[in-house]
């Protein structure tokens, strides 16, 4: 006779993962763990959580990247007269 698999609740799940048992459930639902009179402990244990990225929001390149320097001016003689400025407030 097969050895019979230990049986989980969705309590037990919850639990051992530190969900609640509405999130558990969809867990379980979302890896397609069937449930028999318990959810199988070995398939409840293969489970690896981990935190979804946003997918609302737009993804960009080096978003934490140091903003961008200010442009010279074009014309070099904006450069000489702003250095030779001081601000006298």
């Amino acid at each position: 006779m097969p050895e019979q698999p230990e049986l989980w609740s969705v309590q037990d799940a919850a639990a051992f993962w530190g969900v609640s048992e509405s999130r558990a459930r969809a867990i379980l639902a979302n890896r397609r763990i069937r449930r028999v009179s318990g959810y199988p402990a070995e398939e409840i244990k293969k489970v690896d959580l981990r935190q979804g990225a946003r997918t609302d929001l737009a993804r960009r390149a080096n978003a934490h990247a140091e903003p961008a320097a200010r442009p010279e001016p074009r014309n070099s003689n904006e450069s000489e007269q702003n250095a030779g400025q001081e601000n006298h407030s």
